[in-house]
């Protein structure tokens, strides 16, 4: 396995909350409470950080991505087994199985990545 994997993660996570930012932003403007417009604008700036992380190839953030979804991913799917009719949950369950990729590739790669300088970057 290569790192230009993480990079690739890290550009399509830049990407998904740039458009998520401009798609979101007009939205809340309009009829939010300033608290909830604060919210969204701090969970955006942490995902972007997220993502110049894995464009640098950081350990830090190859955590901050992998961990969560290998955890939604086994959630997703024990969950669709019970809650989604017979041949559906078995495209639920592969969707399960693909979100806990990002953890074998994070462990395979884990010897190329780096923590970072004094300030992770």
């Amino acid at each position: 396995m290569r790192a230009n994997y993480f990079r690739s993660f890290g550009v399509l996570t830049l990407l998904l909350d740039f458009l998520l930012f401009f798609a979101i932003d007009p939205l809340l403007t309009v009829s939010s409470s300033p608290g909830r417009i604060i919210r969204i604008q701090v969970s955006c700036i942490a995902i972007a950080i997220v993502g110049l992380g894995l464009l640098f190839l950081r350990k830090w953030a190859a955590i901050y991505l992998s961990l969560p979804l290998f955890l939604f991913g086994i959630w997703f799917f024990w969950t669709s087994i019970e809650q989604v009719p017979f041949p559906y949950n078995l495209l639920c369950m592969c969707e399960g199985l693909s979100l806990m990729l990002p953890l074998v590739v994070t462990i395979r790669i884990w010897p190329d990545l780096t923590w970072g300088g004094k300030w992770f970057f």
